[in-house]
């Protein structure tokens, strides 16, 4: 049994909701890729992608708003 690719599908389904196709992909992918490499999987006419779906914090081309954990680099001494 051939199973579909799940770009295809993705796209297929994304395009009939009006929503981005990357976040319809298994967990698998948007775990272990970055957003902007799947991104460029896919041939949308329309970009539907938010500025929240591509990591920023609401304004556009500024870093993304999520807490960092360097804090967690220190050495206890």
């Amino acid at each position: 049994m051939l199973r579909e690719n799940p770009f295809d599908l993705a796209a297929r389904k994304g395009s009939r909701a009006g929503v981005c196709p990357v976040w319809l992909l298994d967990a698998f992918f948007t775990n272990h890729t970055a957003f902007d490499e799947l991104c460029a999987e896919f041939a949308c006419k329309t970009c539907v992608a938010t500025d929240e779906d591509m990591g920023f914090g609401g304004e556009p081309w500024l870093p993304s708003a999520q807490a960092s954990d360097e804090e967690d680099w220190e050495i206890p001494f």
